[in-house]
Order: C-alpha cells, then structure tokens, then sequence
C-alpha cells in the first residue's frame, strides 16, 4: 500500500495561480560547437562524476519495478501536462511505465515553501529521509534550492528477489511486510572479492522518489522545464548539486547559465545508457558504460 496520506495533508491543491511564475512556453534556444572525441569523453567523465551515478564502489541504481507518477499542488490540467512530459521521457529512455490506476512511488510536489513543505513531511514520516546525510537533510529542510528531490533504494539479488526491506519514502510506506531498517543500502555490499567486472552479487535499484518544487524559488522558469529537470532527478539517482554539468538541464537555475527548456542530448544520452546496462556490475563498469554512452551520443554514433 503506499502512504500518500503525509503529503496529501500538507498539499494545497490549487488552480494555475499557483504555478503562475512559471512560463508556459520555452524561449530560450542554444547553439554550440561540435566536440571531438577526446572533448566529448572528458565532458562525459565531469557529467558522471558532478551527478555523483555510481560514485567510488557503489553501482548505480534504477527502477526496476514500474513507475507510476503522482503530481501534487496543482490543478489536473497542469498535473496532466507535467506527467505527460515525465511519461515521454521515460519511454523514450527505456523506463517502464505502471499502468493507470497504479499507487505512486515517485511523486513530484508543487508548494510555495518547499522548506517548511519538506520539515513537515518530516514530522509526520520521521523515516522519509533515513537515506540523507546530516548535510543533505539540512540543506532539504532550509536552503533556496528551487527543487528538492530524495530516494529511497533496495537490493536485489542477482535473481531478482528483494533481499532488505525499504523504509517510507514519505509518499510511500514498506513493501507489504517490510520494516524500517534506518537507512539505505550500504556500499560494501558490493565490495567485489574478485577483480572481475562480469557480476556482482546483487544490483540496486530505486524504490520510491520524490521532488518537491518551489513555485516561488522557480520564478520565470517554464513549467516544461520544471518538468524535465524534475523527470531527470526521479530517473536517476543524483546527489544534490553544488556545481551542476554545463549543457544539462540540471544547469536551469546555475547563475548565468543558459540551458533549453528540455533535456540535453547528454541527459537524455546518460538515462539511456542507464537503463540499458547491466545492473549486477561494480561501479566502475557503470561509469563506464554511462560516459561511452554520452559520448557516443555527443557525436552523433549509432549505438
């Protein structure tokens, strides 16, 4: 069963006033130069390693079971939009998509205080963020970050059963049976014994996400790009960033950057090599993996 009842408290529901500040349409247009394959890969390895996918010995993590989208605080017109624009995107990268009718487990909030939205999810589901470090949690219940996102991940093992129960995300509780274990998935899991990159004994993957937007912190950024930026974040597991990937859509509210209004060929690139690569591997056969992926893509290479 999962538990939207937290968030379903504090959400407003609310007509278009609420996403005014946001603009309807993109106008921003982007031209560059055209990379050779030394610039394209050195590109690649600073994306992946500024996202933090796959950082030191842990694998990446993706959704295996089916995602079903729940938008929160704002009308159905402009929920339909932001799920519509989510559902693109994930079948274009490979995502599978629950059907309708489906219980959420990734959730994107809408809310003119992302800060006190987030303090009170807190206090209603204590274990929401057991995944976050004592800094992240910080910067989630205070800070001026327009968009806010957290995970929760599990384990699986190498044929496909659950091996660890998953705690609330906040918009979800445990899978039936399951219990609070105090935290995520822990790196030495997948510390290898051999020096072989054909398995690991298990693969991670996302159980739950959220993002919660600040409407008024996202003041004069469209609406699509909210959505495409927040589409990326439920995708893949990305650490909070300080210094975001030029040319990526994650680069929208950078001082002085100027992104399109929609994923970059790098992004979409990136979500693409994650879904498709072997998740039983060690971190470093997914670095990899995602920057020949980009960098392919950067320069226009059939797979």
């Amino acid at each position: 069963m999962i538990l939207l009842r937290a968030v379903m408290g504090l959400t407003i529901v609310t007509s278009l006033a609420l996403a005014a500040p946001l603009r309807a349409e993109p106008e921003i247009t982007v031209t560059g130069q055209r990379l050779d394959r030394e610039q394209a890969r050195a590109q690649a390895v600073d994306y992946v390693s500024k996202l933090g996918i796959a950082r030191g010995i842990t694998p990446a993590a993706r959704w295996i079971d089916p995602v079903c989208l729940k938008v929160l605080g704002v009308d159905a017109g402009i929920g339909g939009m932001v799920s519509a624009r989510f559902q693109r995107i994930a079948s274009r990268v490979g995502v599978r998509l629950a059907r309708p009718g489906c219980r959420a487990n990734a959730v994107i909030a809408f809310t003119p205080d992302a800060a006190g939205y987030v303090r009170d999810l807190e206090r209603r589901e204590p274990s929401a963020f057991d995944e976050l470090g004592e800094v992240q949690l910080a910067d989630m219940r205070g800070g001026n970050a327009p968009l806010r996102w957290w995970y929760r991940t599990g384990l699986r093992g190498a044929d496909g059963d659950a091996v660890m129960a998953v705690p609330p995300l906040g918009f979800q509780i445990t899978p039936e049976g399951g219990t609070s274990t105090g935290g995520g998935p822990t790196q030495d899991v997948f510390a290898s014994k051999v020096s072989s990159l054909i398995a690991t004994p298990g693969k991670r993957e996302l159980k739950g996400a959220g993002v919660v937007v600040d409407v008024n912190l996202a003041q004069g950024k469209s609406l699509a790009a909210v959505g495409e930026f927040a589409a990326l974040v439920l995708l893949a597991e990305i650490r909070p960033l300080a210094d975001p990937p030029p040319g990526s859509i994650l680069a929208l509210f950078a001082p002085g950057a100027t992104v399109p209004d929609e994923l970059t060929t790098q992004d979409e690139a990136m979500l693409k090599a994650l879904y498709a690569m072997p998740l039983a591997r060690e971190a470093r056969f997914h670095r990899g993996k995602l920057v020949d992926g980009m960098t392919r893509a950067v320069l226009g290479e059939a797979k």
